[in-house]
């Protein structure tokens, strides 16, 4: 629905009365009537004017440490839950939330692997955090996965996308927006990663992604990140293979699994990101989620060029 905000109709009211001069004023039936009517709809278009100011600029700055260290801690989700409202801390660990697209109902969700997550609704984050506050999370205690070693011996493998027929890119480089699909290791199980590979092309300096790797739901959809500690890169790559290291991280996986890039941060707002896709016909649909704690979309049409090299 088209929605008309005060300074849309002032504008309006301005264009007209310029191009019909001629035009008695009290042709214009919000200034007419008796004086005490003008003065009441003077008075309503005030607090319109007023209010629209209040909502607008209802946006929460503020910080996020680490509870134990006071350390600053960067590249945080921190956004509304399922609501398409969120954002990412950046560097030094500060944020900027548009609390006036979130109903004091709606929960907020602040994360990072490694912390407790903080959740709460937006009228209780208001009630907790004025505007410039430190928002402190507290580690976790994340319990390794066992991991089974044999004696045979190892067979490489590469699985995922190989084949791509365009390009794409994230949706409006909004801060946590996230593009992913769902790889499946069949009968290469348990699949221990190596490496994340892709094919770029990128105009940005000092581009930070994040690699997100989840177990799925029964509808292979992401749930939650198996990872236990964050896999950030900056990207210095113009043109070309995009190669992220996993081997330090001791990733096995015995089910499908969810790999995702995520945009994280990007030193000068224009620039140019591409990702390789193709038909879903030559693999699994990509899914999207705008930003932080949002939900996620199928785009039932685009797969994604993404593949991870492993052994099993």
């Amino acid at each position: 629905m088209l929605q008309l905000n005060p300074f849309h109709a002032l504008f309006c009211f301005s264009q007209v009365q310029t191009s019909r001069k001629k035009t008695p004023l009290k042709e214009f039936k919000l200034f007419t009537g008796s004086k005490r009517s003008l003065q009441a709809r003077l008075f309503i278009l005030q607090a319109l004017i007023i209010n629209f100011f209040a909502f607008g600029q209802n946006v929460h700055e503020g910080i996020i440490c680490a509870k134990e260290t006071g350390e600053v801690l960067p590249f945080v989700n921190i956004g509304g839950i399922a609501k398409g409202v969120g954002t990412v801390s950046g560097l030094d660990g500060r944020f900027s939330l548009k609390l006036n697209r979130l109903k004091k109902s709606d929960s907020i969700r602040i994360s990072m692997i490694g912390y407790k997550n903080i959740t709460l609704t937006a009228h209780a984050f208001e009630e907790i955090y004025s505007p410039n506050d430190t928002i402190f999370l507290e580690k976790q205690i994340i319990a390794l996965k066992e991991v089974v070693i044999t004696s045979k011996r190892a067979k490489e493998k590469t699985l995922g996308n190989k084949m791509s027929f365009g390009r794409c890119g994230f949706g409006g480089n909004l801060l946590g927006n996230e593009v992913g699909i769902l790889i499946d290791p069949k009968n290469a199980s348990p699949f221990t990663l190596k490496a994340f590979m892709t094919y770029i092309e990128n105009t940005y300096d000092d581009l930070f992604i994040r690699l997100n790797i989840y177990d799925t739901t029964d509808e292979g959809y992401p749930n939650r990140k198996i990872t236990r500690e964050e896999v950030i890169v900056k990207c210095e790559v113009q043109k070309g293979d995009f190669i992220i290291d996993l081997e330090k991280y001791n990733l096995v996986v015995d089910a499908p699994f969810f790999v995702s890039l995520e945009w994280i941060d990007a030193r000068n707002k224009e620039g140019l990101f591409y990702l390789p896709c193709n038909l879903t016909v030559f693999g699994s649909p990509m899914l999207e989620r705008l930003t932080s704690q949002a939900d996620w979309k199928e785009e039932s049409s685009l797969s994604l060029g993404f593949r991870v090299k492993g052994e099993y």
